[in-house]
């Protein structure tokens, strides 16, 4: 009985964790080209408990979006700097997720 319940409680919790996963990703490919989505993405990450990597990477990419959007110069190269020392830093931690690495390459595009 206790594996039954200890089963049905890890495929929720990762049904969960996908649902941000998917969510997130969403949000970030349309966060781009838009202020107002870029702030959605980043009230979005604030509220996921659970923080792995991948989501440290998105919190990350989304700073680096938020200093494209910024037009103070000195918050523009704070976002930017945050952003890069928590890619880094997820990558450091998670060097074989390829999602991860995909924004260490944009992040030296920018």
């Amino acid at each position: 009985m206790k594996k039954i319940i200890i089963l049905i409680l890890l495929v929720n919790i990762n049904y969960v964790y996908a649902q941000n996963v998917k969510n997130v990703r969403e949000l970030y490919l349309t966060s781009h080209n838009n202020k107002s989505t870029c702030d959605s993405l980043s009230n979005y990450l604030n509220q996921i408990e659970e923080k792995d990597n991948t989501i440290d990477a998105y919190i990350g990419a989304n700073n680096l979006l938020i200093s494209k959007f910024s037009s103070n110069i000195i918050k523009k190269f704070k976002y930017f700097e945050q952003g890069k020392k928590i890619i880094e830093q997820s990558i450091k931690n998670d060097p074989e997720n390829i999602e991860i690495v995909f924004f260490e390459v944009f992040k030296s595009k920018k």
